[in-house]
């Protein structure tokens, strides 16, 4: 994950998420999770898009881990990203977001399946071990948890198979408790969330 702040703005240029329906695939019907902020456009459209730039189709050594910010400006929701940072790997961002209002929400990619073995880049070791797991913490990697707890803010996690809300104050301990998760298409209805 990476570190949203004031002195951010002078290291790097983030982009607000435009209002679109920003993919190459027709849009699904829309799920509604009952998770007010989930359901909004622009968290929506700030999914969609980090999705779109994190490149998971392709080898695992080329995914990127992309993150993106929802703020409370005077009543409006904004989102900011900082796409394609190079700095970033299959499993770590290292973006730069200034703050643009007050922080309601992180929300970040994990380019793989549950089961997917991730590139040695991620995690050196055997790769018995490297397999990217969503059972220990909900769906949240450490490095997750501690940008949460450090941002005070909660963190939306997109994966190849689903969307995890990890609230505010998880931790090691509770996360895979606390968490939700919400399939990325609802099996049963056909909707989907991005």
């Amino acid at each position: 994950m990476c570190w949203a702040g004031a002195a951010a703005a002078q290291s790097r240029e983030s982009v607000e998420v435009p209002r679109s329906n920003a993919s190459s695939h027709p849009p699904l019907p829309q799920c509604v999770t009952g998770d007010t902020l989930l359901d909004s456009p622009v968290v929506r459209d700030l999914l969609r898009l980090l999705w779109m730039h994190s490149n998971a189709d392709a080898a695992a050594r080329d995914r990127r881990e992309q993150v993106g910010f929802i703020f409370d400006s005077a009543g409006v929701l904004l989102s900011r990203a900082d796409l394609n940072n190079p700095a970033n790997t299959p499993c770590r961002s290292a973006c730069v977001v200034p703050l643009a209002g007050r922080g309601l929400a992180a929300a970040t990619t994990h380019p793989f399946r549950p089961g997917e073995v991730l590139p040695p880049s991620c995690s050196p070791g055997a790769s018995e071990r490297r397999m990217y797991s969503v059972d220990r913490f909900g769906g949240a990697s450490e490095l997750d948890l501690l940008a949460s707890w450090h941002w005070g803010v909660p963190i939306y996690i997109i994966d190849k198979e689903s969307v995890y809300f990890i609230p505010r104050g998880a931790n090691k301990e509770n996360a895979s408790s606390v968490a939700k998760r919400y399939p990325r298409v609802d099996p049963e209805t056909g909707c989907g969330i991005i």
